[in-house]
């Protein structure tokens, strides 16, 4: 009995130490992962503000867009 656990004391020791040694690696991977997704998303700022520099006159040229019911008639029709 007392043989048994020992022998589950020195697994649960085995693989604690293992987590222990795989906590850094996975910091590293999530502060990566954390820096991708910085960069795509600065990535697409900047895509949509140099399309914005370079099609302004065709976007503001777009007719104002217009809804077919105002707010209240909205609200009329939900019964508020």
């Amino acid at each position: 009995m007392v043989e048994c656990l020992c022998d589950a004391v020195e697994v649960i020791e085995k693989y604690r130490d293992r987590i222990r040694r795989l906590e850094d690696d996975i910091q590293a991977i999530e502060d990566a992962e954390r820096e991708e997704k910085e960069l795509r998303v600065t990535e697409l700022k900047a895509n949509k503000a140099q399309n914005m520099l370079e099609h302004r006159e065709e976007i503001l040229a777009r007719p104002k867009r217009t809804w077919f019911q105002t707010h209240s008639e909205r609200m009329q029709d939900v019964g508020l």
